[in-house]
């Protein structure tokens, strides 16, 4: 939870998430600058993964965003008053932890996020071999 992002703080963490979970087939960029800016596709676009951009005022295009953002307004941000940002945050964090942790998902059969992501079933394809310079 922060007011705002920087492209490069963006690219680091889209990149570690690469090199855990393997280079997924396309990214989907909310309105928003840090997400649809030119230097992101430039630094981590790869032969065959495509890009997909939410304009803006369509938001129901990503609807698994649009579905998480619901569930962290009704079962948290309704019930929440912060007195600062960073009290927020820490809030946020715990709410986060227990929503990947604890809380079993009817689309992975009832199991927890945070196993659907480490399964290989459902990781992204790996990143490919560096070629060889010439």
């Amino acid at each position: 939870m922060r007011r705002t992002g920087h492209v490069q703080e963006v690219i680091e963490a889209l990149a570690d998430m690469m090199l855990a979970r393997g280079i997924p087939e396309r990214f989907c960029f909310v309105n928003g600058l840090e997400f649809a800016a030119r230097e992101v596709r430039k630094e981590l676009g790869s032969p065959g993964m495509g890009t997909l951009r939410i304009e803006p005022g369509r938001l129901w295009e990503n609807s698994y965003c649009e579905t998480f953002n619901g569930k962290l307004r009704a079962q948290y941000l309704n019930g929440e008053i912060s007195c600062s940002l960073k009290e927020a945050r820490m809030e946020t964090e715990q709410w986060r932890a227990k929503y990947n942790t604890q809380r079993p998902n009817p689309a992975l059969g009832d199991g927890l996020p945070v196993l659907a992501a480490r399964s290989p079933l459902l990781a992204p394809k790996p990143l490919p071999q560096p070629q060889a310079v010439m």
